[in-house]
């Protein structure tokens, strides 16, 4: 029998911009009537249009890998309805110069973990075919993730069935809230004594590191450009916004109305959640190359990053955000490591009330200080600037979480996310 133990790691990670699916109100002076927003700068280009440029990225800038020789290929999808109802993963293999029509591809859903569930189910593919008889072994793949929410309706992304209606939500008390990620923040910050100021002040940082992360160009490495027109290409995640300071940026949020605004006695009346403090709803696609050690070393590469250990839990629906806090204690033990041993963690900033509150739960559960989420998490800020785009996320802080242990040299490293009707995930990296 083979051996089952050999390491898995990532040999390259690389994603598009992230942009917003719709831009800033078009003024007056310029045609608009103040209230109507112009169409993204991917608004026009198909998911599969995004996820075929990573893939050609990944094989241009790694010309050791051939095409022929990729095992599989796997994408993440949350929203897989309408335009994105086919699988993805394909379509785009099919559209990619140098892979051969013999390269399968399949597209998963793992709502917003389905990029890193696209990851970790590519290396538990690669682990089990080490069983098969010598020749037929995989080695290596491509998986990542990619979402167009210009081209889909948020208010179609989770439409259960009257089946699960009747079997489950009418069992929990006001179970929609299960269903609305907002009152799911909303819950949370009730419960955690989160205030509007707090999450306000922390999405105000997640934009000032954003923008000075794009000022010293700490993303370059792991950002293709993308063509949008003839002659122009985006080159530039668009979400982040240069306040001028914190009080400026209060002042502005401010004027926001909550977002979730509904009536539930597990909530109130009163919203805390607005535009401002969620994260923003984005259009984006990113890959990584997923190999054996051994791999890696025939064809002379040193990888990015060993993929040590990985995990997802479940927990109560209606509070879909604390979902992080299981997931990376279990990752974590997993790989016999302690939150402290992590250089960098990219949390997903779904909501600024719900990266607070696990913000809570790992000083209480994992003695992890404020002061060291303060320090280590999002250190090139997070969704609530960067964006979000569901199907993307998970490989595209899983890139930003690589490129930050080679630069800045540290040893381990986590990547953790809430996940749609209650799940977290989490994956946890060393630096090669």
């Amino acid at each position: 029998m083979s051996n089952l133990t050999e390491k898995i790691v990532i040999l390259d990670a690389v994603r598009t911009p992230i942009v917003r699916s719709t831009g800033d109100k078009i003024p007056f002076e310029e045609g608009g009537d103040g209230k109507e927003k112009r169409h993204g700068a991917f608004a026009h280009l198909t998911s599969d249009y995004l996820f075929s440029n990573v893939l050609s990225a990944l094989l241009q800038r790694n010309p050791y890998v051939k095409g022929e020789e990729l095992a599989d290929i796997q994408a993440g999808c949350a929203m897989q309805y309408n335009y994105q109802a086919g699988d993805i993963a394909r379509v785009s293999a099919i559209m990619t110069k140098g892979i051969p029509d013999r390269v399968p591809a399949a597209t998963v859903n793992r709502l917003c973990a389905s990029g890193l569930t696209a990851i970790t189910s590519g290396a538990e593919h690669l682990i089990a075919g080490q069983r098969f008889a010598e020749g037929y072994r995989p080695e290596v793949m491509i998986a990542g993730g990619v979402d167009s929410m210009s081209t889909q309706r948020m208010a179609d992304f989770l439409k259960p069935t009257m089946a699960f209606r009747k079997g489950y939500l009418e069992l929990i008390e006001n179970g929609d809230i299960a269903l609305n990620m907002g009152i799911t923040a909303e819950l949370l910050a009730r419960e955690h004594g989160i205030s509007v100021e707090e999450q306000r002040t922390f999405a105000y940082h997640s934009h000032r590191k954003a923008i000075a992360a794009i000022d010293a160009h700490a993303f370059d490495h792991e950002i293709i450009p993308i063509i949008v027109g003839e002659g122009k290409y985006q080159n530039e995640d668009d979400g982040p916004r240069r306040y001028e300071n914190l009080e400026s940026a209060l002042a502005q949020m401010k004027k926001l109305k909550p977002s979730f605004m509904l009536t539930n006695p597990l909530v109130g009346t009163q919203g805390t959640v607005d535009a401002a403090t969620s994260s923003l709803v984005s259009d984006g696609a990113a890959a990584v190359i997923v190999c054996l050690e051994s791999y890696a070393e025939k064809i002379g590469v040193e990888p990015l990053a060993e993929l040590v250990s990985w995990h997802y839990e479940g927990v109560d629906p209606r509070r879909m955000g604390w979902g992080p806090v299981p997931a990376a204690r279990i990752a974590l033990a997993k790989a016999g490591l302690s939150i402290h041993d992590m250089g960098a963690i990219e949390l997903n900033e779904a909501f600024a009330a719900q990266s607070l509150a696990v913000q809570r739960g790992w000083q209480k559960e994992l003695d992890y200080s404020r002061e060291a989420f303060d320090e280590h998490v999002n250190r090139r800020g997070g969704a609530i600037a960067l964006g979000h785009p569901l199907g993307a996320t998970g490989a595209r802080i899983t890139a930003t979480l690589l490129n930050i242990l080679k630069e800045e040299g540290h040893k381990y490293g986590l990547i953790t996310m809430c996940v749609g009707l209650g799940m977290g995930g989490a994956a946890v990296y060393r630096n090669y």
